[in-house]
């Protein structure tokens, strides 16, 4: 295990941190067409994966190596990553 992923789990547990969605955009999509609402349920895996691109775009959610996590939380996990 690399630094960074020894620093990000060391972090996610400190700040508790339990809903980053790991797998990436895909993994993100996944899980809300499994367990979203069914609005959500009912759309392509195409749709939520633009909807989600387009979040990661505004910054409302940011793409950390394999999670989808708030963007103030990437920038507390970059911030952790650059201090060490």
């Amino acid at each position: 295990m690399g630094q960074n992923d020894a620093n990000l789990k060391k972090l996610m547990k400190h700040r508790n941190l339990t809903r980053a969605i790991p797998g990436g955009i895909y993994g993100c999509a996944l899980l809300l067409k499994y367990a979203g609402s069914e609005r959500i349920k009912n759309m392509s895996m195409g749709r939520i994966h633009a909807i989600i691109k387009t979040a990661l775009e505004n910054s409302v959610i940011s793409h950390y190596k394999t999670l989808i996590v708030k963007t103030q939380e990437k920038s507390e996990l970059e911030n952790e990553s650059q201090k060490k």
